[in-house]
């Protein structure tokens, strides 16, 4: 992602510098207002406003500010901010149906073409590689345990990589599950309601 932008500043650079000598007003883009990752994690999506430039090549060879046109177009590019979403916990009753979701709204939008690995440490909620195995998962993107029993306990993490292999996104979903006559001591819920 940097290396094709610090390529297209190049080019730019290279055509304001070298270009047709003959054309006097030449006209080039610039990049006015940006937004951040859509993704705090994984694949997302950022927006680029690209402006054109009056007399670009008179504002480089004078050393002036370029004055910019209201001839304007979003451009879309694909971003990653972190691939690595950490550990996440859900507490659920035995009987309960579970979803787990790789995939993510965000990352319906993108272009990337990517598979999903599952794997699951049995048990444990942990994020050491080590203690986990290959889950097969039929919906790549989606996990689901319908009902969910208490041998489902554990930890769940789906990678998301590209078609070249590199990671997109990883997350941790360490499950606890209680039977139906268990009371469940996880009191930070209530201790963000009260006033």
């Amino acid at each position: 992602m940097i290396f094709k932008f610090c390529i297209n500043v190049l080019w730019v650079l290279f055509i304001l510098f070298y270009g047709d000598s003959q054309e006097e007003d030449r006209i080039e883009e610039m990049a006015t207002n940006s937004t951040p990752c859509s993704a705090t994690c994984g694949p997302g999506i950022k927006s680029f406003t690209m402006c054109k430039l009056k007399d670009s090549k008179a504002a480089v060879q004078k050393d002036i500010p370029a004055e910019v046109t209201k001839d304007c177009r979003v451009h879309w590019v694909e971003c990653v901010k972190k691939w690595d979403c950490g550990l996440r916990t859900l507490t659920v009753t035995a009987g309960q149906k579970l979803d787990l979701d790789c995939v993510g709204q965000d990352m319906k939008e993108v272009i990337y073409t990517w598979s999903v690995s599952w794997r699951y440490a049995a048990g444990v909620i942990t994020s050491v590689d080590s203690l986990f195995t290959k889950l097969f998962v039929p919906n790549m993107g989606r996990f689901r345990l319908d009902p969910v029993e208490e041998k489902h306990a554990g930890t769940y993490c789906c990678i998301v990589q590209s078609a070249a292999f590199r990671r997109l996104k990883k997350i941790y979903w360490g499950v606890r599950v209680l039977l139906p006559d268990d009371i469940d001591l996880d009191t930070q819920p209530y201790v963000d309601t009260q006033p």
